[in-house]
């Protein structure tokens, strides 16, 4: 009997635990318990739903509007040359004589060559094909090209606008075009600059530009190292400067 009725006890205790206060906090314990259970299906559901529609959804996106799917050449090119003071279309504009061609040193001179587009393999092959010695680019979609003198004749008839399906305009390459402008805008009585040759000179033609910078000089200064298509030159005069700048084997002088 005492058992039992400890036992009885227990029952009445425990029955008592779940009414009143504390069987309203069992309650909520329990709906938040369900609330998140809910919650964690739907968030399955959710990331579930997500993954399905990223394994179906295509490599690529379409994009839709007006406009959208407008062509554009990739091979046009806009006519422009980046000149020194500036750019502009040759076509329209060129302030430079046309014939200023040279038969110094054996050198028919330089020229520019624009391209058609702006794929300028078809123009530099059309251009070497007479005899013309690629140099280096020049924006936009030109390039500079060296000449002996017996080649002239075969450019007189190209030049200016090209009637090439691969040139669109040929020009002897101007001597602004070929010296840092900061040289021509700014008075000195010497200064150090850098000789950037054309491609395929000997060791004689080397030779014949250092002896240049000595003999302008006077023997004096203008201290000079050649390697390979660079010379370095320490005080050298403006004569000195515009004799080099008259031979066409210097490309640029910097």
């Amino acid at each position: 009997m005492r058992i039992g009725g400890e036992g009885s006890k227990v029952r009445l205790t425990a029955g008592r635990l779940m009414t009143g206060h504390d069987g309203r906090r069992a309650t909520c314990l329990i709906l938040l318990i369900l609330v998140q259970t809910s919650i964690s299906a739907a968030s399955e559901n959710l990331v579930t739903d997500h993954i399905e529609s990223e394994l179906t959804r295509p490599d690529h996106v379409v994009f839709s509007g007006p406009g959208m799917f407008s062509e554009t050449d990739i091979d046009s090119t806009s006519g422009l040359i980046r000149g020194p003071f500036g750019s502009f279309d040759p076509l329209e504009r060129q302030n430079w004589y046309q014939d200023e061609f040279s038969d110094r040193y054996g050198y028919g001179g330089l020229i520019i060559v624009q391209s058609q587009t702006s794929d300028l393999t078809g123009m530099i092959e059309s251009v070497e094909s007479r005899g013309a010695i690629f140099q280096e680019f020049y924006p936009d979609n030109a390039a500079i090209f060296s000449l002996d003198v017996n080649q002239l004749s075969r450019f007189n008839p190209i030049i200016g606008q090209s009637n090439d399906e691969n040139i669109r305009w040929v020009s002897p390459l101007p001597a602004s075009f070929r010296i840092e402008p900061q040289l021509v805008t700014k008075s000195f009585d010497s200064v150090s600059v850098e000789l950037h040759l054309i491609r395929g000179l000997s060791s004689v033609d080397i030779g014949q530009l250092e002896f240049i910078i000595k003999d302008s000089s006077g023997g004096m200064g203008a201290n000079t190292w050649c390697d390979d298509r660079l010379c370095r030159v320490e005080e050298i005069s403006p004569i000195t400067l515009a004799r080099l700048l008259a031979d066409d084997r210097v490309l640029y002088i910097s």
